[in-house]
């Protein structure tokens, strides 16, 4: 019975529990929309683990209706963009010190698109046709704050091509 129970628990936590927490994350933002995400306290720990140092932007993403184009601009202090699948998994990061230009310019296609020829921008495959992309933006002491949310403003998700 033990057994039954551990393997019960131990599928739930693998397999329904990170596909549930998607759920909710889908059913509650508009895909192919940036959300900005207020600056975390204590009070407000809606993403998992959140550091007070920073700033966060979502969006839900949505592949059926093909590529999605990101850009986002790099205001000066660290900036990383993150890539989940449906299942919760990370299959993409990469920061502002990775950057050969002033913006980030990723395209994500899904697992059976061709791969476009679009030059400057880096192609992601995505593992499926769905998840979510986190931009994490490093405040600090809080100078650079308003230069942070002009720049989130700015991240644009749109059709690529």
């Amino acid at each position: 019975m033990t057994l039954v129970l551990a393997a019960i628990v131990h599928v739930g936590a693998i397999r329904v529990y990170p596909s549930a927490i998607m759920l909710a994350v889908k059913t509650q933002y508009t895909s192919n929309r940036v959300f900005h995400v207020p600056k975390v306290t204590a009070g407000k720990l809606r993403i998992v683990r959140p550091s007070p140092d920073l700033l966060y932007s979502l969006a839900v993403f949505d592949l059926e209706g093909g590529p999605l184009r990101i850009t986002a601009p790099v205001p000066g202090s660290y900036v990383s963009l993150s890539a989940y699948g449906s299942n919760t998994d990370n299959f993409y990061a990469t920061n502002d010190r990775s950057l050969n230009g002033p913006e980030f310019d990723v395209v994500l296609i899904g697992p059976q698109d061709p791969e476009p020829d679009l030059e400057g921008a880096t192609v992601v495959r995505a593992p499926g046709e769905s998840g979510v992309i986190v931009f994490r933006y490093f405040i600090g002491d809080g100078g650079q704050v308003e230069k942070i949310r002009s720049a989130r403003q700015r991240i644009v998700l749109r059709p690529a091509g």
